[in-house]
């Protein structure tokens, strides 16, 4: 692979290192620290038939206030809405649709993304719109009603939509007291109330910050020129100096566990989906420890648990890897696509997979396996084609929060070495004792619908019979499952 020198500024110090990035890439990075705080990525491309640009704010619906539940996502459209130079509420959106060009944000947990792409040769005015929205927006009042009304519009879009539905059931089971488990999309009912406007202004004065805020910009011209413009552009964002916007409270209540989560979709579909509260591992990603345990139980080969479960007629796919998670909490999980059969032993599948586990840990941890995966994984990235330059700077801009700059592109994607206790501690993690059991199925009897995305679910305190029953399981390796 190739390695490109890559910049570090800091006010007028340079600090040479060097970037991993695919062979057949031309493109050529340095990143800065503006005066005030704000993390900077440029991406200088010659030959791109797109510039783009991201903004990625490290605040989301975990930080709405109490009272107005959807805040965070209410900011997100209101920010488009004009500035002080360019005050016209449409102005934004029509220069980049004259430019052929897109644009989008959205509202995550912990993070609040903008981003655009258009002409080339119409990036710099781009910025000169682009940088006021985090400098001096109007939060016009004129368009209050408006936006409640357009966030309202897309929490009904979601009301039927079955993964939403699904996702609502499986936020019953996790900790009430973190903000995720709470609703964050807004409505009417958590938005229409008096002292918006006011709560709007405070809460973007009071959790957006240069020092919260990651911006990658992707242009045609040289990375001298994308610093120029940039500097000029973005570094009167004010650093109100803001600590990180880190919760920490756990995302999954121990206490609680294990728990069984049951829902009735909307659609003809059977899911049993285990999920573990896990440690977090981003300091140990060239490791690969959940990678290494999801390819092993999730690979398609002969012999493989997938293959057994489809023998049996109980699953027709299974995945396995990281899944829901926060900056401070993060999961496992083990999902398998189940038949009507497989509903009805689903505790057999369940048996089948901790005594998979098992398997993994009594005969898998050997470095030639890691190592397999780590030529896929290297391969992967070394012939890898030039990314979309949108859906790259989007990417790159949330992870520059938490990322040293040298690794942006190869962390998590290529594999440095085997920790054979890493990936041991990693599977004690994955026990039933701590585990969040999600079933999905039409046939199952609810005994509750949750609020806001009106989901029928049923959950309770896994019995003690079960918990036995997959205790013993974990304790014992798998007869018919063979690894990769």
């Amino acid at each position: 692979m190739r390695l490109i020198a890559l910049m570090f500024v800091f006010v007028s110090n340079i600090v040479q290192a060097a970037i991993e990035a695919p062979e057949l890439s031309d493109r050529e990075y340095r990143s800065l620290i503006l005066p005030n705080s704000l993390k900077v990525l440029l991406i200088s491309d010659p030959t791109t038939d797109k510039a783009a640009a991201s903004m990625d704010v490290y605040v989301g619906t975990n930080n709405d206030p109490e009272g107005f539940p959807g805040l965070a996502h209410f900011l997100e459209h209101m920010l488009f809405l004009g500035t002080d130079q360019f005050p016209d509420a449409g102005e934004y959106q029509q220069f980049i649709s004259d430019q052929g060009g897109s644009h989008n944000a959205f509202t995550a947990p912990e993070h609040t993304n903008y981003f655009f792409s258009l002409n080339p040769k119409a990036l710099k005015p781009a910025l000169d719109r682009f940088s006021r929205f985090f400098i001096a927006p109007t939060l016009d009042p004129t368009y209050v009603d408006r936006e409640v009304n357009a966030v309202h519009s897309e929490y009904q879009s979601k009301l039927r939509d079955p993964a939403r539905l699904s996702f609502e059931a499986t936020k019953q089971g996790l900790n009430p007291d973190h903000p995720f488990a709470q609703f964050g999309a807004g409505n009417l009912s958590t938005l229409n109330k008096p002292g918006l406007l006011d709560a709007l202004k405070t809460f973007y004065n009071n959790e957006y910050s240069a020092n919260r805020m990651s911006l990658v910009v992707l242009g045609e011209e040289s990375l001298d020129t994308l610093e120029t413009w940039v500097r000029d552009r973005f570094i009167d964002i004010p650093d109100r100096q803001l600590a990180p916007s880190v919760i920490s409270t756990p995302l999954f209540d121990a206490s609680r566990l294990p728990l069984v989560v049951q829902s009735q979709p909307a659609t003809e579909s059977r899911r049993l989906t285990l999920l573990f509260p896990i440690p977090d591992t981003d300091a140990f990603q060239h490791h690969a420890p959940l990678q290494f345990i999801g390819h092993l139980l999730g690979h398609e080969g002969d012999n493989s648990l997938l293959a057994h479960l489809k023998a049996k007629g109980y699953a027709n796919g299974l995945s396995a890897g990281e899944s829901l998670g926060m900056t401070e909490s993060r999961s496992f999980s083990i999902s398998v696509s189940l038949t009507p059969e497989g509903y009805t032993q689903r505790d057999q599948v369940i048996e089948e997979v901790f005594k998979t586990l098992r398997l993994i840990e009594t005969d898998g941890l050997q470095a030639w396996r890691f190592d397999e995966l780590k030529t896929v994984s290297d391969a992967n990235f070394r012939f890898e084609e030039e990314a979309d330059p949108q859906n790259l700077v989007t990417y790159l801009s949330e992870k520059l929060h938490s990322t040293p700059a040298s690794e942006l592109l190869t962390r998590g994607r290529i594999l440095r070495s085997f920790d054979q206790a890493l990936v041991k501690d990693m599977l004690s993690w994955l026990i039933p004792d701590q585990m969040l059991v999600r079933v999905t199925a039409p046939e199952v009897e609810p005994t509750e619908t949750t609020q806001y995305y009106p989901t029928p679910i049923a959950r309770f305190a896994l019995e003690n019979s079960r918990l036995a029953r997959f205790q013993a399981a974990r304790n014992q390796q798998s007869e018919l499952v063979r690894l990769p």
